[in-house]
């Protein structure tokens, strides 16, 4: 065979290379634009080894020297990323994690007080406040109205809490706002009825938090609908701040004014 005929034959194998080449691409981008067109709202990832596609290379760590082997490619940047020793030693699997930290993770839980109002709280309280002199917040605040506000709402709430009893509420980063007690009394006894074993007592908890979920997500709803449904701008605005997630600082007691602290010193003097 002449060098014509090598040269001829080696153009016809590299032709017939960039053919086979073009219809893998075909039918990959086929496979790829169906997916994407049946689910559109899904993640797409694709694995193989090709340079010229429009997705993101989320592998890089070497696998054979500075070589990267394998690769992992999605449509969307800094998404998902492949830890060191993240590939089987057969190159049969790649193990890919999201970059997205989950929202109970960014913050730590939240510990609470809530006060625990009964009857027996109200009617002490109410003893208690049938028996004060309230003119003598009048008298230490020298008839200024904000040192006199100061001054009650200071005793008051000192008074709330030295009588009302409280308890610690866990709050969490990824906690719904529709989730009360019912919604945690079904979830505990769905997860009972998990641990007895009993298919038929699981189904019935599934469906009762299922229900009570269902329920709830109603509650809470009607409840933030009715506070734009009203004359009252209180309320409207408590409406916009459970919307948009506003959380104003509290004043805690360190706060409280220097008229405060010397009317609960009066007080506390007799």
């Amino acid at each position: 065979m002449g060098n014509n005929q090598r040269q001829e034959h080696r153009n016809n194998n590299d032709k017939s290379k960039r053919i086979a080449v073009a219809k893998l691409f075909g039918k990959l981008y086929e496979a790829v634009n169906r997916q994407e067109t049946a689910s559109p709202e899904a993640v797409c990832i694709v694995v193989g080894d090709f340079s010229k596609a429009k997705f993101v290379q989320h592998v890089s760590c070497s696998a054979r020297g500075s070589r990267t082997l394998d690769h992992c490619y999605t449509p969307f940047r800094d998404t998902y990323k492949a830890p060191p020793n993240s590939v089987s030693p057969d190159h049969a699997s790649i193990l890919v994690l999201p970059t997205y930290r989950q929202k109970l993770k960014q913050a730590p839980p939240t510990i609470k007080e809530v006060h625990r109002w009964s009857d027996q709280s109200d009617s002490m309280l109410q003893d208690c406040f049938d028996h004060v002199d309230w003119e003598m917040f009048r008298e230490a605040s020298n008839n200024n109205l904000d040192e006199y506000t100061d001054s009650v709402t200071g005793f008051i709430r000192k008074c709330i809490e030295d009588v009302v009893p409280t308890k610690p509420v866990h709050g969490y980063p990824n906690q719904k706002p529709w989730r009360n007690c019912e919604v945690r009394a079904a979830l505990n006894a769905r997860a009972t009825a998990f641990k007895s074993g009993h298919t038929e007592e699981y189904k019935k908890a599934s469906y009762a938090l299922r229900k009570t979920i269902r329920v709830a997500k109603h509650e809470y709803r009607a409840k933030v609908e009715s506070q734009f449904n009203t004359t009252n701008t209180r309320s409207l605005w408590q409406g916009l701040n459970t919307i948009t997630d506003f959380r104003r600082e509290t004043r805690s007691v360190d706060n409280i004014s220097a008229a405060s602290r010397r009317a609960e010193h009066l007080l506390c003097s007799f």
